[in-house]
């Protein structure tokens, strides 16, 4: 039985550089070939990192986003999963960076 009643359209970033900002995450994506909304948040993790949600426009999309997966930003290697619960989308709804 499926974890989830509806596709998945958001990918949890952890381990991310305490320094690294949402411009840096966006154009990691962007210039790998993957479409993320201007949507998401930033949180500070335990550990002294950060954690971040970021939602794409279709499950497709956020499962191709975990190619990216141990991908360095700053001096971390960031790690990409889509099987979270508890942690939400804290940031409004902008406009997406795609239509």
């Amino acid at each position: 039985m499926p974890m989830f009643s509806k596709p998945v359209k958001t990918v949890r970033v952890g381990n991310l550089d305490p320094q690294a900002s949402w411009e840096e995450l966006i154009t990691l994506f962007i210039s790998s070939g993957h479409k993320p909304l201007i949507q998401g948040s930033f949180c500070p993790a335990a550990d002294g990192k950060q954690i971040a949600t970021v939602s794409f426009q279709s499950e497709r999309e956020a499962k191709k986003a975990l190619s990216l997966n141990g991908k360095v930003i700053g001096s971390s290697k960031i790690e990409l999963d889509r099987d979270f619960f508890g942690l939400t989308v804290l940031a409004s709804s902008q406009e997406p960076l795609f239509e």
